[in-house]
C-alpha cells in the first residue's frame, strides 16, 4: 500500500510538473488575465536554424506556459494582502488610507527626490535655464508667449498618506530649480500651491491607484492656468463648475499603479463628475497629436505636454480657437517650423515634477 501511495504521489508530481509544457505545446489555456502593460512573446514558427528556434521557443514558453499568470495572480495577491508588502517595491509604494503612490527609482528616483536625497548640481540647473532661456527669446522674437506648466507629484500634495517610514526632506530638485528659474525670467506656472490648497474643499484631487490627479485635480490645476494667462489675455476666462457637494463614480478596479500591483479586488479608484458645456472640436487625434478648434476669437496655442495634460486638454480647448497637443516625456524637440506654421499666440510646456530635473529641450 504504501509502495501504491508512493508511485501516486510520484506521477502525481510528474503530471504537475509536465502540465504548462503538454497543455502549452497543445494550446489548452487555463489562464486568468494578467496585465502586465507589454506583449508576450509569440509562438515562433520553425525556418530552418534550430538553435534559434529553440531561443524563440524558450521565450515564448517563459511567457505563455499554463498557470503562469494564474501562480503569478496568486503570489502577488498573497504577497499584497496577506504580508502587506508591494509585489513590486521599485515601482509601487503602500500608503495609507488605500493609496498607492509611485517610486519608480531606475530613473526617476521619485521617492529619493521627495526625501531630499536627489542632488541638483548648479550645472544641471545652468543647462536646463539655458535651453528654456533659448526658446523663450526664439518664442518671444515671433512675438509668442511662452509658459512652464509644472504638474505636481501625488506624494507632494498627500505627503501625509505616504508611509511613516519614508521622511519627507526640507527640499525637493523641484524647490531648487523653480526659484533659479523665476529668477532668470521663466514665466512659471507652479500648480503645487493651489492643489495643496484645495484640499480643504476636497481632499480627493488625485486617484487613490493612480500616479494622476483626478478631473477634480485637473480643474483646480486648470483654474490656476487660466488666471495666470489672463494677466495678458483680458478675455480669457476658466469654465465655471459649481464644486460645491462634488459628485463621484463609483470605485473599481483601476489605475496605472493598481495595473502594475497584478492584484485583484482593490477597488479604490473613482473620479469627479464635472458638469460643463463643450465648446470645442476635435479635428484630430492620435497618440502623438490632438487638435481641437474653438471659439474664434480666442488667442491659438501649441502646448507640449506629458500624460498629466489629458484630464487638462477638455477644460482647456474651451479657451482656445485652435490647440495642437504634441506628446512628450522629459525631452521636449521644438520643431520651429510647425511652430511658425501654426502661428500660436502662446506656447506650453506642461511637465510633472518629477521629470522638471531632466527636462530637456531641442530646437529643430
Amino acid at each position: 500500500m504504501r509502495t501504491y501511495l508512493k508511485f501516486s504521489y510520484v506521477l502525481i508530481f510528474i503530471i504537475i510538473l509536465f502540465l504548462p509544457f503538454v497543455s502549452t505545446t497543445l494550446g489548452f489555456n487555463l489562464d486568468a488575465s494578467l496585465n502586465e502593460k507589454r506583449a508576450k512573446a509569440a509562438k515562433p514558427v520553425f525556418n530552418g536554424d534550430g538553435v534559434k528556434y529553440i531561443k524563440k521557443y524558450y521565450k515564448f514558453f517563459i511567457d505563455n506556459f499554463t498557470g503562469r499568470d494564474v501562480c503569478i495572480g496568486l503570489y502577488n495577491n498573497f504577497k499584497f494582502y496577506i504580508l502587506g508588502e508591494s509585489t513590486v517595491p521599485d515601482r509601487v509604494l503602500i500608503g495609507k488610507d488605500n493609496y498607492l503612490f509611485y517610486s519608480k527609482s531606475k530613473d526617476e528616483k521619485t521617492i529619493e527626490d521627495y526625501q531630499g536625497l536627489i542632488s541638483v548640481s548648479e550645472q544641471q540647473i545652468n543647462e536646463i535655464n539655458d535651453e528654456l532661456k533659448k526658446l523663450n527669446q526664439w518664442l518671444s522674437a515671433n512675438g509668442i508667449d511662452f509658459f512652464l506648466i509644472i504638474a505636481p507629484d501625488k506624494h507632494t500634495i498627500y505627503p501625509e498618506k505616504m508611509p511613516d517610514y519614508i521622511s519627507r526632506g526640507s527640499s525637493s530638485a523641484t524647490d531648487r530649480i523653480i526659484p533659479y528659474l523665476v529668477q532668470h525670467n521663466i514665466y512659471i506656472i507652479d500648480l503645487r500651491g493651489p492643489l495643496k490648497k484645495a484640499k480643504s474643499m476636497n481632499d480627493e484631487l488625485y486617484y487613490k491607484t493612480d500616479t494622476h490627479w483626478n478631473s477634480l485635480g485637473a480643474y483646480i490645476g486648470y483654474c490656476e492656468i487660466i488666471k495666470s494667462l489672463s494677466v495678458n489675455y483680458s478675455d480669457v476666462r476658466a469654465i465655471k463648475i459649481n464644486l460645491k457637494n462634488i459628485k463621484f463614480t463609483a470605485y473599481a478596479n483601476a489605475g496605472d499603479l493598481y495595473d502594475m500591483l497584478g492584484i485583484k479586488d482593490y477597488k479604490f479608484y473613482r473620479d469627479a463628475v464635472l458638469h460643463f458645456r463643450k465648446n470645442y472640436k476635435t479635428i484630430e487625434s492620435t497618440d502623438k497629436l490632438i487638435v481641437t478648434e474653438g471659439p474664434v476669437k480666442s488667442p491659438r496655442a501649441v502646448i507640449y505636454r506629458d500624460s498629466f495634460c489629458g484630464a487638462l486638454q477638455p477644460m482647456l480647448s474651451n479657451n482656445f480657437s485652435y490647440v495642437s497637443y504634441i506628446s512628450s516625456h522629459k525631452i521636449y524637440t521644438i520643431d520651429r517650423d510647425y511652430i511658425l506654421k501654426i502661428k500660436p499666440d502662446i506656447l506650453f510646456i506642461e511637465i510633472v515634477e518629477r521629470h522638471l530635473k531632466y527636462l530637456s529641450i531641442k530646437m529643430i
